[in-house]
């Protein structure tokens, strides 16, 4: 019982000293302007170290083939002992993340809130650049091509024995790896034992580096692999050390946080968690049932019957209007990463939420599209083609840029003003609105472009046939004119309806009141 009593103490205490530190585990924390200076400017230097000493390390100035396996062990070390190093010098001023998926870590953690977290990523890929570049200045230039690698000193790419699935996946394994140990530094129980944080996580990266160095070089970091590759503008399977890194530490991260939680917050995480995949599943029915039936009104099955450039848009328009009905009380009907977009602008949606979304209709539309090809006859004329329902421009890629950005304006024109406050008791005839308004966008848009307005619709076609050409168009137009738009709309028309109360405002006291 004393030895209980005894812990209490200790772990108020330890909440105590935690809660009144500068640098709290918090999203509550509110850093003035001058504090975010200092941090993001540790985290170019601290990254800049990391990448300068680490890559260092990696200069083979003896040049004997008979020494050469000794590289299996002192670079992960160099590394390993440089990372406890910086953090030794940076912790205490801004974490001494130093990596761009443990930034996105600590988002999920609440080290930091998401602006910060983009500012941090800026922030390492900059100081990576320039330890790097420092780095080329100082070391004479035979000694970067020499090894195996002749891609560039400190260059991280697979094994040639590996497949690029195959790479992939180590390097999320050793990401998520990573992840682990500083997610358990991080937890709450050990807010005690910050002094060997330094020490632990240091000697983590130098143990998983020595075991995965060789299948990928051990990145676990988009900054470090983006230093050296700039430099030696070498971009062989670059993406890999993006796409795999940030996932793991998405992934892993909300995990840990969900598994390691206390009681009272893994009921308030199960509840939020439960609300999150609700949403997201009606977000993936309801795209699949938008990208199935609206395209499948483009079918020819032969005969009389073909259906023409107006069927095609009602039909899409119809579609909207039925999903509108049917998921809008649930999860609003976004069905399009556009919109999505815009209902975070407007707060409608936190980010945990919105990725949930996106994620829903981008799947969503890839099933809606494969069920409806595999319940298309053969014998259909284009329904079998590479280019069935697939949206392709019609004219050149400027206009067809600028066509789709005005459209998708005026369909997050249409959604802001339905969100606006002053609406909120208008939306009875909503799902018509919106399913009449795609329609027309359709029809004065399509033959352009195809008027798809959403990055989730063109994408399940595209991947399914395979068929990307200027699919880029169909993301960055619509994305970029949902985030103007809304933004734009929010700041000069969007007002808060004042509630006004009878004690705000009383009654005049006349002769006639009773």
């Amino acid at each position: 019982m004393s030895d209980s009593v005894e812990n209490l103490e200790s772990g108020d205490q330890i909440k105590d000293s935690y809660e009144n530190s500068s640098l709290a585990l918090s999203s509550k924390n509110k850093f003035t302007f001058k504090q975010r200076m200092k941090m993001l400017l540790a985290e170019v230097i601290g990254t800049a170290l990391l990448v300068f000493f680490g890559c260092m390390g990696c200069i083979d100035w003896i040049q004997n083939p008979d020494l050469a396996a000794l590289g299996n062990i002192s670079i992960p070390l160099v590394f390993g002992l440089t990372v406890m190093f910086v953090i030794q010098i940076f912790g205490h001023i801004s974490f001494a993340i130093l990596n761009p998926a443990v930034t996105i870590a600590a988002v999920v953690y609440q080290l930091i809130d998401y602006k910060m977290g983009i500012l941090y990523i800026i922030s390492e890929i900059l100081g990576a650049s320039l330890g790097y570049g420092l780095l080329f200045a100082l070391t004479p230039e035979e000694l970067f091509q020499t090894g195996e690698n002749e891609s560039g000193l400190c260059m991280t790419l697979p094994h040639t024995s590996y497949s690029i699935t195959r790479a992939f996946f180590v390097e999320f394994v050793l990401t998520s790896a990573l992840i682990l140990v500083i997610c358990g530094v991080w937890h709450p129980q050990n807010r005690n034992l910050g002094d060997s944080a330094p020490l632990r996580i240091g000697l983590a990266v130098a143990a998983i580096s020595i075991v995965g160095g060789p299948a990928t070089g051990a990145s676990m970091n988009p900054g470090r692999s983006f230093g050296p590759a700039l430099w030696n503008w070498e971009w062989d399977h670059h993406w890999l050390y993006w796409v795999s890194p940030m996932s793991a530490a998405f992934f892993t991260s909300i995990f840990y946080r969900f598994v390691g939680s206390d009681r009272e917050r893994f009921e308030a995480m199960r509840k939020e968690l439960s609300e999150i995949l609700t949403v997201a599943c009606a977000e993936t029915i309801g795209t699949a049932m938008l990208v199935f039936f609206g395209c499948m009104g483009c079918i020819e099955l032969g005969g009389s019957w073909k259906p023409n450039h107006l069927s095609v848009c009602i039909g899409f328009g119809l579609t909207v209007m039925l999903i509108v009905n049917i998921f809008g009380v649930v999860s609003g009907s976004h069905l399009n990463p556009a919109v999505t977009l815009a209902a975070y602008v407007y707060k409608l949606v936190n980010i945990p939420t919105a990725i949930a979304y996106v994620i829903g209709q981008f799947i969503g539309a890839f099933l809606g599209y494969a069920l409806l090809r595999l319940l298309t006859p053969i014998t259909s004329p284009n329904a079998h083609t590479n280019k069935f329902c697939v949206t392709l421009p019609e004219v050149d890629i400027w206009r067809a840029f600028g066509i789709e950005f005005f459209i998708t304006m005026g369909l997050i024109l249409i959604c802001c003003g339905v969100w606006d406050p002053r609406n909120a008791k208008h939306h009875d005839s909503v799902p018509l609105r919106f399913g009449l308004a795609v329609a027309m966008l359709a029809l004065v848009g399509g033959p352009y472009t195809g008027g798809s307005m959403n990055p989730a619709r063109s994408f399940g076609p595209a991947l399914y046939n395979m068929n990307f050409t200027a699919h880029w168009i169909y993301w960055i137009a619509p994305m970029s004119a949902s985030l103007i738009t809304s933004v734009m709309f929010r700041m000069i028309f969007y007002r808060e309806v004042q509630k006004i109360t009878p004690e705000e405002h009383p009654l005049r006291e006349t002769k006639n009141n009773v």
